[in-house]
């Protein structure tokens, strides 16, 4: 057997890191950094919230979200951005949940003909609402993602701005507005009482 080297070895080692820094290079050449993010990819149209983008079966609703505030990074935004723009759309979904309880709220009061609209009234509704009302998003999905780097900070990395898409079916997000409206119904008339 014939017997290798440090010579051969060395050269072999050095042959490899070469091969891997071209293929790297390469890689970076197709995911440069844009003005559209990743390697030229077109902005959703659900990025800039087009009813158009929905599902035309109405079977979802979906909910939009975008990182608090832009990351700078030289490859791609971290896990930490696209957990803040799935927050924020989970936010989203939350304030959908309060709106419909407000909502239904104030169809059952003008329906049992409660004429008393005074401000104490509307008052304790909608505080009952941002202190009761806490939507379950079990049923909430995300179905895409969509990072953009279109600045750069004072060093020159990419400033990317994340956005997520959540989906969740309307019969799970009536069925919480229905819960939701009855459980600040029950706050509100034992504080009555």
């Amino acid at each position: 057997m014939k017997r290798i080297s440090q010579h051969q070895i060395f050269l072999a080692v050095l042959m490899a890191i070469f091969l891997v820094g071209g293929c790297t290079q390469q890689m970076m050449k197709m995911d440069s950094v844009t003005n559209k993010g990743l390697a030229q990819r077109e902005e959703p149209c659900w990025v800039l919230s087009d009813p158009e983008c929905d599902d035309e079966s109405g079977e979802f609703y979906y909910f939009r979200g975008q990182n608090a505030v832009p990351e700078a990074s030289k490859a791609r935004p971290s896990r930490l951005a696209t957990r803040s723009a799935e927050n924020a759309a989970r936010e989203s979904f939350a304030a959908y949940i309060r709106a419909g309880v407000a909502s239904k709220m104030k169809e059952e009061s003008s329906s049992s003909g409660d004429t008393n609209e005074g401000m104490t009234t509307k008052t304790s509704i909608e505080s009952a609402i941002n202190s009761y009302v806490t939507a379950d998003i079990t049923g909430l999905k995300t179905v895409d993602i969509y990072q953009e780097s279109i600045s750069s900070n004072s060093k020159g990395i990419p400033l990317w701005t994340v956005w997520a898409r959540m989906k969740v079916k309307r019969e799970i997000a009536d069925q919480q507005v229905a819960v939701q409206t009855k459980k600040v119904v029950a706050k509100l008339e034992a504080s009555a009482e």
